[in-house]
């Protein structure tokens, strides 16, 4: 019997739309791109007709994989060492505000999941389980509350691991207080539903086949 569901954010309950904050940087104008310059280096001046105006969509997809962003998603780094390190790197010319409302702005809410979601919630107990760090959790609790209703939350940032890592799957199930033959898990992601699944909790890819069935109700 299924007691609870783990629910992934990015690309299932909440879309991510980089054009969004690339308008914002944009509208910022932080830093510019002479010509001939690499692109994802910022140059410290310049712009003008030759800009490059994909930058700063560029420099965000580059965020997701640099060393500080790994490190804050783990927790090992507060908001202001991750935006000052970030700052050096690509010469950012805005202040932490900016920068956080930026940062947090790529989000829109999948109002189809969001729904399913307070619908399974009055059979079993959700969990939200994702790689996050605090800025965006912060902002995606107090901006839709279809998502702070999961009765918790096991974090990439509160836990010091990641999916695909199989601790962070072991937490989920010992903060959820839940044997994995009794949950279930859904995530975008391939290899984040193959480790859940190693760990016994049944994990499905969220992908259109599952869109289409119902979602996590069907499985429930």
């Amino acid at each position: 019997m299924i007691k609870t569901v783990f629910y992934d954010l990015g690309n299932v309950l909440i879309n991510i739309e980089l054009d969004n904050s690339l308008r914002l940087f944009a509208a910022a104008r932080p830093f510019a791109c002479q010509p001939g310059c690499v692109a994802g280096t910022p140059s410290a001046s310049g712009g003008g007709a030759n800009e490059d105006r994909s930058l700063p969509g560029k420099i965000i997809e580059a965020f997701i994989d640099h060393p500080a962003h790994i490190k804050y998603e783990r927790g090992l780094i507060s908001s202001e060492e991750f935006f000052r390190l970030i700052s050096l790197e690509y010469k950012l010319k805005m202040d932490f505000d900016i920068f956080r409302k930026t940062w947090c702005e790529i989000f829109t809410e999948n109002k189809i999941e969001t729904s399913r979601l307070l619908r399974v919630k009055e059979k079993v107990k959700i969990y939200l389980l994702s790689n996050t760090n605090e800025m965006h959790f912060e902002y995606i609790m107090k901006t839709y509350p279809s998502i702070a209703a999961a009765h918790g939350a096991v974090l990439s940032c509160r836990t010091g691991f990641r999916k695909p890592e199989k601790q962070i799957y072991e937490e989920a199930l010992r903060i959820a207080g839940v044997r994995a033959e009794e949950s279930v898990f859904v995530d975008d992601r391939p290899d984040n539903v193959a480790a859940a699944c190693a760990v016994g909790i049944k994990a499905v890819v969220y992908d259109n086949k599952l869109k289409m069935s119902g979602g996590i109700e069907a499985l429930i």
